[in-house]
């Protein structure tokens, strides 16, 4: 029910139109990831996505000629754009797969029906909320791409303009969206009126999609990576998670290079993640990729990485094989990584817990709403290799590659740290490629350093994903850290705010619950597209 509300109050990362990954781990203790991320269209390749620039179609025209002046780009861009095809309209969005994932969880665990669920949140659709101030400027921020398509305008703007903070935010047409699902089950999204809906309006903005490519999609159970270090077993999502494999590895490796050894905030502890993150990410680019398409022995060449009890030294062997030379090539540095992902931890009284990413992509994903059913589609085609590096700056290698039916590489990494056969801590993030290495940031003090969680949370970061080669440092890391970094000749920025987590604390001793939220300022992470 807590995904589905978000849907309805935080339309720019919470979403039926998007997918995302599920930890669970019952009170008997067993423990199952679910896949519902998006899958391309059957129709669509690289080359469809290379040759297709975005184009206004004729439903644009009724509030001007499409993308602003000067933001037209060429078809095969270094870096994809906000205006790219794979970013924005009906070329970047990919077959959603929230509606079945959280469909696939209640069928499995849940112990109310699904038209009992659906039904608690159609009224915050059509009675609507009180817009607070963040939310007013999330949508007054992202105006001018809400404004592109006539559905997102009709939804997301007050007749033609930002709603203002302090009004009531009524979304009637997902109102009817939802009363349908909840009458009709899941399989309305996939097939019938409304799949028919979702794919007219993704082939009217210079989309590919297929009815059928609806009707074929299924979210998938898949064995959590496991990986234990100390007396803590940790459990994060397998490919096609990109950031479950960067986690993974980056624990391994630190607890090889002796991480309990360097105190935290200092110049020692910051080099040592830096370079664990970098090879974490060079490793991810070689490896990841959706493991129904790649062949069993790269899908256990990738799991052997991120989950086999890494020794003294194996650092520096890996620096070695994945940089023998010269640092490799920088890239442009990202110019905006806002998140539109969010992350939601449940523990039930029985000791049951849930651990749920899930995402747009971008903020407002594709900016595309489906008209008469009012909500956003996802921009996750931007996740595949193609067209040079990502929105996020995230350079991909074939193991990704798009092509049809497949699914993308994500951040996303829900986690859930047991201890003692119980669940310790339920854990995940927001931001992009910043989602693994946020994680692993709160994970290290609190666990390691004794740090109390909330304390944990704050601990300023440290960003590496290998390229750009590039260490991006909070705002809040020390003159002294980011002078050794200069000292031994890195490139250093210098970014507000490098992911948003949360997560809950069980005491397995004595049962008693604390959570913390990032306190980081949501909007210092935005920036226009």
């Amino acid at each position: 029910m807590t995904g589905l509300a978000l849907a309805v109050t935080l339309p720019q990362a919470g979403n039926i139109g998007g997918g995302g990954f599920m930890m669970i781990r019952t009170p008997e203790g067993e423990s199952q990831c679910l896949d519902f991320r998006e899958t391309s269209p059957r129709r669509l390749v690289a080359e469809v996505l290379s040759e297709r620039t975005l184009k206004p179609s004729s439903s644009s025209s009724a509030f001007g000629s499409g993308a602003p002046p000067g933001e037209q780009r060429a078809a095969k861009p270094a870096r994809r754009g906000s205006t790219s095809p794979s970013v924005l309209g009906g070329l970047s969005v990919g077959v959603p797969g929230t509606v079945a994932g959280f469909a696939a969880a209640l069928e499995a665990y849940g112990t109310w029906s699904w038209d009992r669920v659906v039904g608690m949140v159609i009224d915050l659709a059509e009675t609507g909320t009180w817009l607070t101030t963040r939310q007013s400027l999330y949508l007054d921020m992202y105006f001018p791409k809400l404004s592109l398509f006539p559905s997102t305008r009709r939804c997301f703007t007050d007749r033609g303009i930002p709603p203002l903070p302090g009004g009531m935010f009524r979304q009637p047409d997902l109102a009817i969206t939802l009363r349908l699902l909840a009458e009709q089950g899941p399989g309305a999204f996939y097939s019938g009126p409304l799949a028919e809906k979702i794919v007219r309006q993704v082939c009217l903005e210079n989309g590919v999609m297929e009815e059928e490519d609806l009707a074929v999609y299924a979210a998938v159970w898949r064995e959590p990576l496991r990986r234990i270090v100390g007396e803590r077993e940790f459990l994060a999502p397998p490919l096609p998670s990109g950031g479950g494999f960067v986690l993974q590895t980056a624990l391994g490796l630190l607890a090889s290079a002796g991480v309990e050894h360097t105190r935290p905030s200092t110049d020692e502890r910051a080099e040592l993640l830096a370079r664990v993150f970098r090879v974490a990410f060079a490793l991810r680019a070689r490896h990841v990729g959706d493991p129904d398409v790649l062949s069993e022995a790269e899908v256990a060449s990738a799991y052997r990485h991120a989950q086999q009890p890494y020794a003294h030294g194996d650092l520096e062997r890996l620096e070695g094989e994945l940089f023998p030379q010269s640092p490799a090539e920088s890239l442009t540095a990202a110019s905006g990584t806002g998140p539109s992902t969010t992350h939601y931890s449940v523990i039930d009284p029985d000791g049951g817990s849930v651990s749920v990413t899930y995402s747009l992509n971008t903020t407002f994903g594709s900016k595309l709403t489906v008209q008469g059913a009012g909500f956003l589609l996802n921009n996750s085609i931007d996740d595949f290799a193609a067209m040079g590096a990502n929105w996020y700056e995230m350079v991909e290698e074939p193991k990704n590659a798009l092509g049809g039916r497949r699914r993308p590489a994500s951040s996303m990494c829900p986690v859930l740290v047991v201890r003692d056969q119980k669940v310790e801590l339920v854990i995940g993030a927001a931001g992009g490629p910043r989602i693994p290495t946020a994680i692993a940031q709160t994970l290290l003090p609190f666990l390691l350093d004794g740090c109390p969680l909330e304390d944990a949370i704050r601990v300023p970061r440290v960003h590496h994903q290998c390229l750009p080669d590039v260490v991006v440092l909070e705002e809040g890391v020390s003159d002294t850290i980011v002078s050794s970094f200069v000292a031994r000749g890195r490139s250093v920025e210098r970014h507000a705010v490098l992911g948003l987590a949360v997560a809950i604390h069980r005491d397995v001793h004595t049962n008693r619950l604390s959570a913390a939220l990032d306190p980081r300022p949501t909007l210092a992470m935005e920036t226009m597209e």
